[in-house]
């Protein structure tokens, strides 16, 4: 029997092809097919919401410093694509408003906060003001290992989507996410089982893993019933979805 309800989202973009959470990368997972991306967003300087993963420059631009401490203008003319090839040396850090200009069209969008070791202050509600703009409230879903943030976005908009991001195992998870009013768990692929999913489903909750990305590992994952997969593979995750 056919499984085709498990969606496949891009991990930064089609990361595997083109330099991860660059306008490239972004492009090249829309190409594919991709039923939606997933992708982490902090605060400039200056206040504009950006797209990168680390709250520092060094490992995927030319810039040195933090992400915090750095003007969204002076991030756009960073190289943040020759480290994957110098075909992209033109990639820049890009605004979450050029990200959604690129993905506005897919199923689901993952704005992932990252604002753990970093607090930025009112990154929930420029990040929601923006996704309203471009009237993507149904298709996006924010997360953050910060829990507190999935708090402030419900408060700002309860019918945003949230989801919980989290690496080990919890306890009861369900039970937590229920307590919270959020109905996703963003659950690293390895702190799972066919239990929790389960209970999961007769509570209502939504599972969504990442993590996954060797075919062995997005089979078993589909084959759960999974309701999201994050990959940095989504060709061969679409693939083996269409052959399972």
């Amino acid at each position: 029997m056919k499984n085709n309800k498990t969606l496949i989202l891009a991990h930064r973009g089609f990361s595997k092809k083109a330099p991860e959470n660059t306008r490239a990368s972004f492009r090249k997972a829309v190409e594919v097919g991709a039923d939606g991306v997933e992708f982490d967003v902090q605060l400039s300087s200056d206040g504009i919401p950006v797209v990168i993963h680390d709250e520092t420059l060094e490992r995927t631009t030319t810039g040195k410093g933090w992400v915090k401490d750095t003007s969204h203008e002076k991030l756009s003319k960073l190289d943040a694509g020759t480290h994957f090839d110098p075909c992209y040396k033109e990639e820049g850090v890009p605004t979450l408003r050029e990200v959604l200009e690129i993905v506005e069209n897919m199923r689901v969008i993952n704005i992932e906060f990252k604002n753990s070791r970093v607090r930025y202050e009112g990154l929930e509600e420029r990040a929601l003001a923006l996704v309203k703009k471009f009237n993507l409230l149904d298709q996006v879903i924010f997360s953050s290992f910060n829990h507190y943030s999935m708090k402030i976005i419900k408060n700002l908009e309860s019918n945003a989507r949230t989801g919980i991001l989290y690496y080990a195992k919890l306890y009861q998870p369900w039970e937590y996410a229920a307590n919270l009013g959020i109905k996703n768990l963003h659950a690293h692929y390895f702190s799972i089982d066919s239990q929790m999913v389960e209970k999961c489903r007769e509570n209502g909750i939504n599972i969504n893993v990442y993590g996954a990305d060797k075919n062995y590992e997005i089979e078993k994952m589909i084959k759960m019933g999974l309701n999201i997969i994050i990959t940095s593979s989504p060709e061969e995750a679409m693939r083996i979805r269409k052959n399972i």
